[in-house]
């Protein structure tokens, strides 16, 4: 993890007084939720990979042509 990120997680808990984590864990969680969304999408139907806003960093946008670039170089390491 990064030492800036570190360190926020560390003030966090402090004024919170909460274990630092617990707080580690609550700033993660919003990743792995977002990890999960974006795993429910078909391969090969980018319809279908949903768009997914965390909270003070923005959204994060699952665009078709980026997608359809990121199967054909994965299809392409695979038949190497």
């Amino acid at each position: 993890m990064q030492k800036r990120v570190e360190n926020i997680i560390k003030k966090v808990a402090k004024e919170s007084n909460i274990p630092e984590y617990v707080a580690k864990a609550i700033v993660e969680s919003q990743f792995q939720c977002a990890r999960e969304a974006m795993k429910k999408g078909e391969s090969g139907n980018p319809a279908t990979f949903l768009n997914v806003r965390l909270r003070h960093i923005g959204l994060l946008v699952a665009k078709p042509g980026k997608i359809n670039k990121l199967h054909a170089v994965r299809a392409a390491k695979q038949k190497k």
